[in-house]
């Protein structure tokens, strides 16, 4: 009873550690942004969209183009403040 859970739990981890270590090529040819740091990288379907934040709070997303295998900006939000 003590190996099974033993292998299970090792298996489990094993392929945790295999789902995280596959989108590592794509994150190396990530661009660098003078100012900004990367905040979150998101997959959805099968598109990997990287989120970079500055300092002030502004945003600017992209996309990576799988064929290519460049990144494209596809946005760019800011945050506005209104002081008085």
């Amino acid at each position: 009873m003590k190996k099974l859970i033993a292998v299970t739990l090792l298996t489990f981890f094993v392929i945790y550690i295999t789902s995280c270590s596959l989108e590592s090529d794509e994150i190396v040819n990530m661009p660098e942004i003078i100012g900004f740091q990367v905040k979150k990288i998101y997959k959805i379907n099968n598109n990997l969209i990287a989120n970079y934040v500055d300092i002030s709070g502004n945003s600017i997303f992209f996309k990576l183009n799988e064929g290519s295998e460049t990144w494209k900006r596809i946005l760019f939000k800011t945050n506005v403040s209104f002081r008085q």
